[in-house]
């Protein structure tokens, strides 16, 4: 097996969110710097359109943020 078969796989949480400007930094910030890396997670913010702060304060915490604006 190659060397890549060594390599520490990537765990991605992802947090669906809407709307959730008063929870979301309270939510992520239980993902610490030390945990992340321990666990070798990433963390990723699914956003469905929020119109509140929720991505402004998710942009500090969350590793990536996924915009989804689509309604059905």
């Amino acid at each position: 097996m190659g060397d890549s078969y060594n390599l520490k796989k990537k765990v991605s949480v992802i947090i669906p969110a809407l709307n959730e400007e008063k929870l979301i930094k309270r939510s992520l910030i239980q993902f610490t710097c030390a945990l992340k890396k321990a666990h070798c997670l990433e963390l990723i913010v699914s956003d469905g359109g929020s119109t509140d702060s929720t991505t402004k304060i998710a942009k500090q915490y969350a590793d990536r943020i996924v915009l989804n604006n689509k309604h059905s």
